[in-house]
């Protein structure tokens, strides 16, 4: 029995040590957890190695001007650094960003406030509901509402195509991140455009974070990164973001220095015309000026000469294109690779960008007229590799550092909303057409073309030939060439009846040609004066409306709108595109162009 408790008493001892050896083991682990540093995880953790990288920014910046974020999962961090919102050192990092957060956290409770908790504190008796003192905290919290609500409006039509952007959650971030900017920057205030730019700033932020959460799934414990990528702060991140972008743009949402010079007092309504369109001296209209004027002309003369023989101003389509950062030109992807390299480069580079996405698509713009041209500049084609774009745009920046981009796709497929908005805006059924934009021939009703050919059957093939021939030299139908035929007739002194018989089908052929014509034109007028007739009569609502809600706040407060709000910009777009058309209309009626 003794021997029996001494082998006990021998395995307790064993498995004590066993126990005790065990929970050093750990310790020893923790311990060396604890005092590891990134550097010697780096071989194992591809995700630590993409974090390590911020720290070489210059190779960083020239890692996103050879489009190589494109899969990168620090990418607003990245932008933050390259904007100067963060700092480069990782160890200042930290305390930046709980400065930005805590600052964020006071403009909210700054603006965000209940009228009735001042009236309380407050002994003024004027400052009620209906008050319209500037310092009333009823007058200020009316008009916030018709901020947010205006804020609103923009929000629920961004990207109607990516379901993120369509989530209740995110909407209310950016209109809540959108209001504080604008309160807080009451110089600039919020513009219609703004709500654009902030959504790829969302997007790439919440793309982080969730590349973090999977990260830490699978084990990674970085207490640094997972402060920076907290979920919990979207808003706070992306409001230092966007107010950072907005600083260096803001003066392409300025429209207080326009104006408008007009030789004694004498509008011209031509539309597009010199005395009033390239007058115009905002910021941005000077800006584009200026891009048009040197650097396009500078790289590629002919497509600048192309663009100003048709009268077609920049301000048309590149206000849109400068205020939004080209989001509207490029699918989501393709545009992030873009502000990578303006974001790593610098705000200058949008100059050299807007050249770039000109002269890639020159071969859809050089053979076509106004209204064509005006629709691939307003609805942009899809550009295979915006790799090319961006390397063409350094190039043009910087020719010595950046040689030319020679093994890049320069294919351009035109936006099916401009083809769409083309053959719209072509003939009506009965008249067929081929190509691009030419229209080659015209086609006459049918009881015309039967008799015309009865008549035809019954010549010889030798005049049905010439008869032929003669037709389809008439392209370009006008009065002056029906004088000729009248004159010729009246020479014949009858003998040739089979001249005069072919001169009279000619004649008939023609006047019927003249008939489409004008039917044509007056139809097509109709069709482009009612939509401009619509968006003017829109612009009087909304107007109408503006003043009824300065006058009326609180009762507009009380009422719901139930009429949905068309797209003001794409009505705009329309409008523009009608007025070139009606401008071609004008310039078949002068015979300048044919059908």
């Amino acid at each position: 029995m003794e021997n029996l408790n001494d082998d006990d008493s021998g395995f307790a001892i064993i498995e004590n040590a066993q126990d005790v050896l065990k929970d050093h083991q750990q310790q020893q682990q923790q311990r060396q957890q604890q005092h590891r540093t990134i550097d010697e995880r780096i071989v194992n953790n591809y995700y630590l190695e993409e974090y390590m990288s911020l720290e070489n920014v210059k190779t960083l910046k020239q890692t996103a001007l050879k489009c190589g974020l494109r899969s990168y999962r620090f990418r607003s961090i990245a932008w933050s650094i390259f904007l100067e919102s963060l700092p480069e050192k990782s160890s200042d990092r930290i305390e930046r960003i709980r400065l930005t957060r805590s600052k964020y956290q006071e403009l909210q409770n700054k603006y965000r406030h209940d009228p009735r908790e001042f009236q309380a504190d407050d002994n003024k008796t004027n400052d009620n509901p209906l008050s319209q003192d500037e310092t009333s905290h009823w007058n200020q919290y009316f008009s916030d509402d018709e901020l947010q609500s205006r804020i609103k409006k923009d929000v629920v039509r961004a990207f109607p195509d990516i379901n993120f952007f369509q989530g209740e959650k995110i909407q209310r971030i950016m209109v809540d991140i959108l209001f504080n900017y604008a309160r807080e920057n009451s110089n600039i205030e919020y513009k219609q455009g703004m709500h654009e730019i902030l959504a790829p700033i969302i997007f790439v932020i919440h793309s982080d974070h969730q590349s973090f959460l999977f990260a830490q799934e699978n084990g990674l414990d970085e207490e640094e990164i997972r402060e920076l990528m907290d979920p919990r702060y979207l808003e706070h991140d992306s409001y230092f973001l966007f107010s950072h972008i907005m600083e260096s743009i803001d003066s392409w949402y300025d429209n207080n220095s326009i104006q408008t010079i007009r030789k004694n007092e004498y509008v011209n309504m031509e539309p597009f015309s010199n005395d009033i369109d390239f007058n115009c001296y905002s910021k941005i209209g000077i800006k584009l000026k200026m891009i048009t004027e040197q650097i396009l002309r500078r790289h590629d003369e002919k497509l600048f000469q192309h663009l100003k023989d048709l009268k077609i101003a920049p301000q048309i389509y590149g206000i849109r294109w400068m205020r939004l950062l080209f989001i509207r030109e490029f699918q989501m992807q393709d545009l992030l690779v873009l502000w990578d390299a303006i974001f790593a480069y610098d705000f200058s580079l949008c100059d050299y960008i807007f050249t770039a996405m000109l002269i890639v698509i020159r071969s859809l713009l050089l053979p076509c007229d106004y209204a064509e041209c005006l629709n691939h500049l307003m609805r942009y084609p899809s550009v295979c590799d915006v790799h090319y774009v961006i390397h063409l745009a350094l190039h043009y920046r910087d020719s010595l550092n950046y040689p030319e981009p020679v093994e890049h796709s320069t294919l351009v497929i035109p936006n099916p909303n401009a083809i769409k908005v083309q053959m719209a805006n072509r003939l009506p059924p009965s008249l067929s057409m081929f190509g691009i934009g030419k229209i080659s021939t015209v086609q006459l009703p049918n009881n015309f073309s039967n008799h015309h050919n009865h008549n035809h059957h019954s010549r010889s093939s030798s005049s049905t030939q010439q008869h032929s021939q003669k037709s389809n030299e008439l392209k370009n139908v006008s009065f002056e060439w029906i004088e000729d035929k009248l004159i010729k007739f009246q020479g014949n002194d009858g003998s040739n009846q089979q001249h005069s018989f072919d001169c009279c089908q000619d004649l008939a052929q023609e006047l019927q040609n003249l008939k489409y014509k004008t039917d044509f034109c007056s139809r097509y007028m109709t069709k482009h004066l009612e939509i401009i007739q619509k968006f003017i009569n829109q612009c009087a609502t909304q107007q109408q409306q503006s003043t009824s809600n300065k006058n009326n706040q609180q009762q507009q407060s009380n009422q719901v709108n139930n009429q949905t709000e068309q797209d003001f910009e794409s009505s705009l777009d329309n409008v523009l595109i009608s007025i070139a058309e009606l401008k071609k209309i004008r310039d078949i009626l002068r015979g300048t162009i044919a059908l």
